[in-house]
């Protein structure tokens, strides 16, 4: 474990588990590795600057407070094969233009337990191409998100005036939705409701 983290550039490799108990930040370089590789962030991150972050192989979690900024243009966030994304804490997404959390196999997820929000503009897009699960809670204040593989949302959705929640392809099963739509929604893809 280490008291703190910074990482510009390069990559992380290897099969170990390396737990971050203070503050990081994250402006461009990959996590790589194989299961059981992880990397715990249990302080706040920062994820800044224009530069493309890629995990492969290893479980990344975010346990604090997560903050994702830029300063315009396109940001990537690629999550490979094998590589997962856990949030427990809150992950504030405030990227300005255009953002895509993506991936090209759909073995990676990111999993919401605690609280995703957008904000950022009303002008700007974050796709997550990859599996998206939430049992927490999803905010989005502002701008559009775009669910554009399989979802599964349950528990909170809070879509505020002006706001977008778009859903493309993939299957998406809404359970136990608890929602205030002051904004929009955009529907497609194939639909579930249920309970759990």
């Amino acid at each position: 474990s280490t008291s703190g983290f910074e990482m510009s550039g390069g990559e992380l490799v290897g099969p170990g588990t390396v737990v971050v108990n203070g503050a990081a930040v994250w402006t461009g370089g990959n996590l790589g590795g194989e299961h059981p590789a992880r990397t715990v962030f249990n302080g706040d991150l920062t994820l800044s600057g224009n530069g493309s972050r890629q995990v492969r192989g290893r479980a990344v979690e975010f346990h604090g407070t997560t903050t994702w900024t830029n300063v315009g243009g396109e940001r990537s966030f690629e999550v490979g094969t094998g590589a997962t994304l856990l949030n427990t804490g809150h992950f504030r997404d405030q990227t300005i233009g255009n953002a895509v959390i993506g991936g090209s196999s759909l073995s990676c997820c990111f999993t919401n337990r605690g609280v995703y929000s957008k904000s950022g503009g009303s002008t700007n897009t974050t796709i997550i191409e990859i599996p998206f699960e939430t049992e927490g809670t999803l905010q989005i204040f502002s701008g559009t998100l775009v669910l554009s593989a399989d979802s599964r949302i349950s528990k909170i959705v809070d879509v505020y005036s002006g706001a977008t929640l778009q859903f493309n392809g993939g299957t998406h099963q809404l359970n136990d939705i608890r929602s205030g739509m002051g904004g929009a929604g955009s529907l497609g893809g194939r639909w579930i409701f249920g309970s759990d």
